[in-house]
């Protein structure tokens, strides 16, 4: 092989190759079986050939390169195509074991009954906020999921196999794993949950691969935020709130803001400042009560934007819990 082609969207696979021949070389009968099997062993690899002859590089070389090039848009559109294929299967896969548990729930009549029961509860109104602050953030946070999972759906008892990861009938297993892993957590950030469950598979490194899995994987009914520090999932156990206490998020003394969602900094802002304190003051609150003893500039920042929305809030008479 003279020389290969990288994906640019897979840094770690080819996208094709190419055979630069010679007219003097290929007089050879033995060297043209040689290339003709070389590269049939090749494609049934599934590497792309394209050869170049030296004597039309020098008769027009710009007509080869546009040759070449256009030879290579055309796979990499195919690959892409490809990848989008298989994305949308293993959603479908993904969303039809969801569906099948949403399934088994309603058939049964008692847990039928716990879930009517919990939609007439998230139903009601929040009397701590009026519609005018409700209308005002709903586009700033995820819709709340649509249905809780069975029991079933998040067993601890799902084992990870690490021989299987990259199967497309490991898939529901896999979704199963995410499901319980964020129901544990309640909110987690995106990337803090492909390194678990890359640690549970075994893997040192989080490659891009095993990113894609991951997220393919994730259920399309998990509540989401955008963050500067990233994307939090949100169990459907737990719906996207404006405002969530940290204690019920974790039992740890210390928490990083950066790993925390910004509802429970809104939280800790809230109850700095329902001592009316000035803002360094209440940023030192809000350090003191995440354990740490001191912080860099992103850290304060993020203490400032959830001190800002605790502000906001206090300002269209929210009332914080204390």
């Amino acid at each position: 092989m003279d020389l290969g082609v990288i994906d640019p969207d897979l840094p770690s696979t080819f996208l094709a190759g190419v055979e630069c021949d010679g007219a003097t070389y290929h007089r050879s009968a033995t060297a043209r079986d040689r290339d003709r099997l070389r590269q049939a062993v090749l494609e049934n690899l599934g590497w792309n050939i394209l050869r170049l002859w030296s004597t039309d590089w020098w008769t027009n070389a710009p007509r080869e390169v546009e040759r070449i090039d256009a030879a290579l848009q055309s796979f990499l559109e195919i690959a892409r195509q490809k990848r989008i294929d298989q994305a949308e299967r293993d959603a479908a896969k993904a969303e039809a074991l969801l569906n099948a548990t949403v399934n088994e729930r309603e058939e049964d009549p008692v847990a039928s009954a716990e879930t009517s029961q919990f939609e007439s509860v998230t139903a009601q109104p929040d009397p701590e906020h009026s519609p005018e602050e409700i209308r005002h953030l709903e586009p700033l946070y995820a819709k709340a999921p649509e249905h809780i999972p069975s029991d079933d759906a998040t067993s601890s008892d799902v084992e990870a196999d690490p021989s299987s990861f990259t199967q497309d009938d490991y898939l529901p297993t896999l979704a199963r794993l995410v499901i319980h892993t964020i129901d544990q957590a309640k909110v987690i950030r995106e990337d803090m949950l492909i390194q678990t469950m890359s640690r549970a598979h075994g893997f040192s490194r989080v490659g891009r691969e095993i990113r894609e899995r991951v997220q393919r994987a994730i259920p399309s009914s998990m509540g989401r935020t955008e963050e500067d520090v990233g994307t939090f999932l949100w169990s459907d156990r737990q719906p996207v709130v404006p405002r969530l206490s940290l204690t019920s998020l974790t039992a740890e003394k210390s928490s990083d803001p950066a790993l925390v969602p910004l509802p429970a900094l809104v939280d800790l802002a809230c109850r700095a400042i329902a001592i009316d304190c000035p803002d360094e003051d209440a940023i030192a609150r809000m350090r003191d009560a995440c354990g740490m003893s001191r912080m860099g500039q992103a850290t304060r920042a993020r203490f400032a934007t959830a001190l800002n929305e605790a502000r906001r809030m206090k300002d269209t008479h929210y009332t914080p819990h204390l």
